[in-house]
């Protein structure tokens, strides 16, 4: 591949799974990098066991699901689930989603966000207000005393003890004694608040419509809009730790904006979100990120999406007064990979060309390229079966340009 006029550099971003279903998909969860399960507007329970290569589909019954809908999925352990829907469905599973049994919350409202913070220990949120809580892995369900009558739809613990719920009339709602009492610290943030994240008892964030995304670094007790840089509804957020983080979302119903399917993604605490190309126009409700390189989206249509390097997509200069790249260097192949990979690069003339790979700290742990090479397309496998496991960096050096990019050996 001689590389005469270029556009677009490809990584590998954010892909489509296959779902085999069309109606929207709410929730996703995955508790490795092979398993995971999501579920929607429709009976199915999605499963794939490959990393979302293929997903399966097991059915409850009409009867155990009256209204085809479920809002909320998560594991508490390797092989217990639950989920949460409409008119206060609910379905437990201890054998790893192989089958699911209903279970009685106590109540017929709507059932939105769910948390848990230990196996035994778990909040539900919902509509009028509802919080539920069981301590003891779900026998039995009390209603906690809650100041506020909006829908709940988003709710998120750092421990036991400490957690927060959003909703309708943008309320932030918080408790310092695991529920007992529920007092709301902020109104009016934004006009509905559909989702709450925090890494501590201090950090944390919260997101809704009119392009909301609210950051909080004394608890709650105060609260700063930090700027997305788009008017599109956010949906879900997550962080994998006090840096990284993403929000999906999308064109809000109704409304005259072009149909677009929203990811956006901050390195800085949410100082900064960038916008990522998701590459879909329907809308996106729900996030699952194992670590700062691997997650799913899911949303609209039964869209299911995966990335394994953060959801990155390179563009090289397009404009005609813009030098061309000298190199490409293109997300390896498979990522996380245990023990080979490729690593694929692409030269516009003949160049002295170094790939070599570093660990976390910056150390050199693998030369793969160390000379001379023809202009097109190479490839070399990178041999991984004397490191550890972990994050490493490879680096293409050509012609004083240096391109770097993250992947996750798995052992």
């Amino acid at each position: 591949m001689v590389l005469t006029s270029l556009t677009t550099i490809h990584a590998q971003g954010w892909r489509q799974q296959q779902s085999g279903v069309q109606y929207a998909l709410n929730s996703v969860t995955f508790s490795d990098s092979l398993n995971g399960w999501a579920v929607g507007n429709g009976l199915a329970i999605l499963h794939t066991t490959n990393g979302g290569i293929t997903w399966g589909q097991l059915y409850l019954s009409p009867s155990s699901s009256p209204s085809y809908y479920m809002a909320k999925i998560l594991f508490t352990t390797a092989s217990e689930g639950w989920i949460f829907g409409r008119e206060g469905s609910a379905y437990r599973t201890t054998n790893t989603g192989v089958d699911w049994r209903t279970v009685s919350t106590g109540t017929a409202e709507d059932l939105y966000g769910a948390f848990f913070a230990s196996p035994e220990r778990g909040w539900v949120v919902g509509d009028h207000g509802l919080i539920i809580a069981t301590t003891d892995q779900g026998a039995t369900w009390l209603q906690q005393t809650v100041d506020s009558c909006d829908w709940l739809y988003g709710i998120h613990f750092v421990d036991s003890l400490c957690g927060w719920a959003v909703g309708d009339s943008g309320i932030i709602l918080k408790t310092i004694d695991g529920g007992a009492q529920w007092c709301a610290v902020a109104r009016g943030i934004g006009g509905w608040l559909g989702d709450v994240e925090f890494v501590d008892r201090s950090k944390g964030w919260v997101t809704g419509d009119s392009a909301s995304v609210w950051y909080t670094a004394d608890g709650g007790a105060t609260w700063e809009r930090q700027t997305m840089g788009t008017a599109l509804t956010a949906w879900d957020i997550e962080f994998t730790n006090s840096l990284h983080g993403w929000i999906a979302g999308g064109t809000p119903p109704g409304g005259s904006l072009p149909p677009v399917g929203l990811i956006l993604r901050t390195t800085d605490a949410g100082r900064t979100w960038i916008t990522q190309n998701s590459g879909t126009t329907v809308c996106l409700f729900g996030l699952s990120f194992l670590d700062s390189l691997t997650g799913w989206a899911v949303g609209e249509s039964g869209t299911i999406l995966h990335t394994s390097n953060g959801g990155i997509t390179y563009v090289s200069p397009s404009d005609s007064d813009r030098s061309l790249p000298t190199a490409i260097l293109d997300q390896n192949y498979p990522n996380p990979f245990n023990p080979q990979t490729i690593i694929k690069y692409h030269l516009a003339s003949a160049s002295d060309v170094s790939l070599k790979v570093y660990d976390v700290l910056g150390k050199e742990v693998a030369r793969l390229v160390d000379e001379r090479k023809t202009s097109g397309l190479h490839e070399v496998t990178l041999d991984a079966t004397r490191l550890a496991g972990g994050v490493y960096f490879y680096q293409l050096r050509v012609e004083g340009a240096v391109q770097t990019m993250p992947m996750v050996l798995l052992k």
